[in-house]
């Protein structure tokens, strides 16, 4: 009997060998006007307007889902995470305008959050802290400078006519002529006869330098100061971090700068665009790692998988990082040029963030509302205490960011290669407004930390092992205790994504989140570099549409959809 199995399994074996080996050497027969390697947000806006204007698109996806960082699962049975990516507010109106149908919004669910900044101190209390974005945030900002209450809306304001101006910039791609400068030109809102320098500062400026024009107190220039750091490896004081808070408060969902919980976590957007694209025609493969780019002279002729199927199109296009695409899939180095080399060599991949995704057993208990505590003590479950909390936990909670001085120490720490001994923590809880992220509907609580500061590697190099590992999520928890006293015991799971682990589940290179730093050397005309912002690579028909292009991170699909149009625009000459 046993003879018996041992001969057929040798047999198996024999066959899967064979298919293995003749699947080394087979060309997929279908034919596609264009490969588009990742189905990341971006991926799938490319190829709804390519399919749109009915080309035969092919999408292959390394991992078991779509969504690149934007996705949505569930890490414990029963327990559904954004895993990455975790809130919605910078994809673009047009996008949505051209690709979505006009009854979107009874397929996708977005939660707004009425309240939702909310920055705790470590003071016992009914008052010590500031919650932003409802009714009376004037009165919260009063609470600490009656000076910040008055100057706070000059400050929105300012920001929204900045934005407004350069919003012409963000949809365009870079001008590559003079006909296409003066077409950039007439979009572009004509700025009041001061912005000119405003619009520099911001800009180039270190956010602190822009808060302090407004603002006298540390705990909202603080709050306020985490948009220009959030993904990068940069403090307030930083040159260049006032351009990332601008890039984080382009919003235009609803309404300017709101930030929404998809219901079901980000994984309903990424599914819902590619279920529109799956409508216009478009194929999309799921567990097909791209292992080649083939490459001759100055074109490509197509991909070779992971299990060897070679897949031919005229064109190329890669949702992937520039690095992962050029020193990676491209096997020949020599086919790169030089000048080209150079640029890839100057994008800084360098990661400065961790996401832990967790399963609580109860709410935080923030010192700072002790009313609130005392009052959720009555609870009968769950889903009333977290009515009682919903105010202050709706939102994102800024721990650790009462002073930019303590978000420039934990970045010194980062910069020198230590573990972070006081990292910045902003803390989500989705659940409370999307119930539906707890299957299991029982007592624990769904919640994410988006943690900084985490580089890439440790110091002289040295990587992330478990006793590093472990010791940065024990600070990280120990800085959420000295808010809300508990918290660790609070933890039943964790799912911690460190730098290298965001490179190697989503392929972000460095587990840098945006494809490369958003630092001035690397945007618009210079994203990745002179000569290739707008999609192009020095092969013709190779494209980008990855967050390394024009206009940067985030789920905003500006780089998908104006590689869309230079694909449609240059396909005849190709």
């Amino acid at each position: 009997m046993l003879k018996t199995i041992s001969n057929t399994y040798k047999q198996h074996q024999s066959t899967l060998a064979k298919q293995l080996l003749s699947r080394q050497f087979s060309t997929y027969q279908e034919k596609y006007d264009a490969i588009i390697i990742g189905a990341g947000h971006n991926g799938l806006i490319c190829s709804n307007y390519l399919a749109k204007e009915n080309m035969k698109v092919l999408v292959l996806e390394n991992r078991h889902i779509v969504g690149g960082a934007a996705v949505s699962e569930e890490i414990f049975p029963g327990y559904v995470f954004s895993r990455a990516s975790y809130l919605l507010s910078l994809l673009r109106n047009n996008i949505i305008k051209e690709i979505f149908p006009p009854n979107w919004r009874d397929e996708l669910v977005l939660y707004r959050r009425y309240y939702p900044s909310f920055t705790p101190t470590k003071q016992s209390g009914t008052d010590k802290y500031l919650l932003l974005g409802h009714d009376d945030e004037l009165k919260e900002i009063a609470k600490f400078s009656t000076k910040d209450a008055k100057n706070y809306q000059d400050y929105v304001n300012k920001l929204d006519e900045i934005v407004d101006i350069i919003n012409p910039i963000i949809d365009n791609a870079p001008p590559e002529g003079l006909i296409d400068t003066i077409k950039l030109g007439l979009k572009i809102k004509k700025p009041k006869l001061q912005s000119n320098t405003e619009i520099f500062q911001m800009m180039t400026a270190p956010v602190s330098t822009v808060l302090d024009q407004y603002f006298e107190s540390d705990i909202l220039k603080a709050t306020l100061a985490s948009d220009g750091v959030i993904g990068a490896m940069g403090s307030p004081y930083s040159q260049g971090s006032s351009y990332i808070l601008l890039h984080h408060v382009m919003g235009e969902i609803d309404g300017k700068n709101r930030w929404y919980y998809v219901k079901g976590g980000m994984g309903s957007i990424t599914q819902y665009l590619a279920k529109l694209a799956e409508e216009k025609g478009v194929t999309i493969r799921t567990n097909s790692q791209v292992s080649q780019i083939f490459t001759s002279g100055d074109k490509v002729s197509g991909v070779r998988l992971h299990d060897g199927t070679v897949i031919n199109a005229p064109i190329v296009i890669s949702n992937a990082t520039h690095h992962v695409t050029f020193n990676q899939l491209i096997k020949e180095q020599s086919a790169v040029p030089d000048n080209y080399q150079k640029i890839l060599k100057n994008v800084n991949y360098e990661g400065s963030a961790c996401k832990i995704n967790l399963v609580l057993n109860d709410l935080p208990k923030f010192k700072c509302i002790e009313h609130i505590n005392d009052k959720a003590k009555h609870a009968k479950n769950m889903r009333e205490k977290m009515g009682i909390y919903n105010n202050y936990l709706q939102g994102t909670t800024h721990i650790n960011s009462e002073h930019m001085r303590d978000i420039h120490d934990a970045y010194l720490d980062a910069l020198n290669g230590e573990i972070c001994r006081r990292p910045m923590v902003e803390m989500v809880i989705p659940q409370i407004l999307d119930p539906s992220l707890n299957k299991n509907n029982d007592e624990n609580v769904v919640c994410s930390l988006f943690v900084q500061y985490a580089p890439t590697k440790l110091k002289n190099g040295k990587e992330w092992d478990e006793e590093s590992r472990n010791q940065f999520v024990k600070n990280t928890f120990d800085v959420i205790e000295e808010y809300a006293p508990g918290f660790s015991k609070s933890v039943v799971h964790k799912d911690v994504l460190l730098p290298p682990d965001l490179e190697r589940i989503f392929g972000l290179t460095g587990g840098n989140i945006f494809h490369g730093a958003l630092s001035m050397n690397n945007v618009y005309f210079s994203r990745p570099g002179p000569g290739y912002a707008n999609s192009n690579t020095p092969f013709r028909n190779l494209f980008m549409c990855g967050s390394g292009q024009h206009a940067g991170g985030g789920v905003m699909g500006v780089a998908g959809r104006l590689c869309a149009k230079k694909v449609l625009q240059q396909r005849k000459k190709l």
